[in-house]
């Protein structure tokens, strides 16, 4: 039919060339999609009524989402090797956590909320490596997302959740972070660098090597 339109009509093969360039554009959206949408990253969007990003489309599957989100919280917040930023926290427990008094050992963060589907697929993988890595210079802070405190402490002693649970109550600290999907894990190592951002869900063996590079180096 292109072709038909070229032979008959003056000026037929510039439309040729013009429907041949759109359809590569289809193409090349739909692979991109489909791109998307295959990736093997699972996470919440930072609230039930967001998505993740302005340019998100309705349309867009949540994996699409998650993919996008993963891009922008990569991009936007600290990354590899600049400083991770700084944040005062009160815990469930009313104590007071700064995060540059931790400067020397590898700390984790992960940002979470109880209703994240993903965020309690992750939780008790933390809690195991965090068992094992806590007495080698490894510190995980839980830093949940804009919950009510009484569902959070109700939360935590269900799943008896061994780590400093935080409150950021106003998602001033995930701000700080550029954090767009939960859970964001992010990975500092004992200098205050931090090394790894990390959106979604995580697999036990991936945790354990990006905690195990984070270990304080024996002097």
């Amino acid at each position: 039919m292109v072709r038909s339109l070229a032979a008959r009509f003056p000026g037929g093969q510039r439309i040729e060339r013009v429907i041949g360039m759109t359809t590569m554009r289809t193409i090349h959206a739909i692979a991109l999609a489909m791109i998307l949408s295959a990736a093997p990253l699972m996470s919440c969007a930072p609230s039930r009524s967001e998505v993740a990003g302005p340019t998100a489309s309705v349309n867009a599957t949540p994996d699409a989402i998650s993919a996008a989100a993963t891009l922008s919280a990569v991009q936007r917040g600290p990354g590899a090797g600049q400083p991770a930023v700084d944040f005062a926290l009160k815990g469930i427990d009313g104590s007071d956590v700064t995060l540059s008094s931790l400067r020397g050992k590898g700390v984790v963060l992960v940002f979470w909320a109880t209703w994240c589907e993903y965020c309690r697929q992750v939780l008790p993988h933390l809690a195991e490596v965090y068992e094992e890595a806590r007495d080698d210079g490894i510190e995980m802070l839980a830093i949940n997302q804009q919950e009510e405190p009484e569902r959070v402490v109700a939360y935590t002693a269900e799943h008896d959740l061994p780590y400093p649970v935080l409150m950021d109550r106003d998602g001033e600290v995930a701000d700080r972070y550029r954090v767009r999907g939960l859970p964001t894990t992010v990975f500092i190592d004992p200098g205050g660098a931090v090394q790894r951002v990390h959106l979604g869900t995580l697999e036990e063996s991936a945790l354990r090597d990006y905690v195990n590079a984070l270990l304080p180096k024996e002097t």
